[in-house]
C-alpha cells in the first residue's frame, strides 16, 4: 500500500498532536481522582500505530488505502494500569466525564464481565479525538484506551 505509506507521513504530525492532547486529558483525569489511596492507576506511554500495522489492520479489514487512517479505532492507544478492578471502572468513568464531545460513540469492550479464553480481562474504551489545530476545522483520530 504505497499510497498509505505517503498519507500516513503527512498526517505524522497530526498523530503526534492527537497523542499529546491524549495524554493531557489522561493525565488530568488521573491528576483529579478524589482519593489517591482508593483508585492506584498508572498511565503507559501513548503509541502511535506504526505503519505496518496500521497496513497489516487495512488489508485485514479490506480498507482503501485512503480510508485506513480515518477507519482505524485505535491508531493512537495507551494502556493504564490499574491496581483492582474497582479502580479499573472509576478510571474509565472519569475518562468518560472528561473526554471533550466527537462524533461517534464512546464504546467500552468488556473484557472483565467476559474475560478471553487465555484469561485476559480489562476494558477497551474507543473514541475519537480532535488532533486539529483549528476548533472550526476539526481533524478526528481513533483513539483506544486499554
Amino acid at each position: 500500500m504505497p499510497q498509505l505509506g505517503a498519507l500516513y507521513d503527512q498526517k505524522r504530525p497530526l498523530f503526534r498532536a492527537a497523542a499529546k492532547r491524549l495524554k493531557a486529558i489522561l493525565e488530568d483525569v488521573l491528576a483529579h481522582i478524589e482519593d489517591r489511596d482508593l483508585v492506584r492507576a498508572k498511565l503507559h506511554p501513548i503509541r502511535i500505530k506504526t505503519l505496518q500495522s496500521l497496513q497489516a489492520k487495512a488489508e485485514n479489514k479490506g480498507w482503501k488505502p485512503c480510508d485506513a487512517i480515518h477507519n482505524c479505532s485505535d491508531l493512537i492507544g495507551v494502556r493504564i494500569v490499574c491496581n483492582n478492578i474497582e479502580d479499573v471502572r472509576r478510571v474509565a468513568e472519569l475518562i468518560r466525564e472528561r473526554m471533550p464531545g466527537a462524533p461517534g460513540p464512546f464504546i467500552v469492550e468488556d473484557f472483565i464481565a467476559k474475560p478471553q479464553q487465555s484469561g485476559y480481562r480489562a476494558l477497551h474504551i474507543n473514541f475519537r479525538i480532535d488532533a486539529g489545530e483549528y476548533p472550526l476545522a476539526p481533524q478526528y483520530l481513533g483513539c483506544e484506551v486499554q
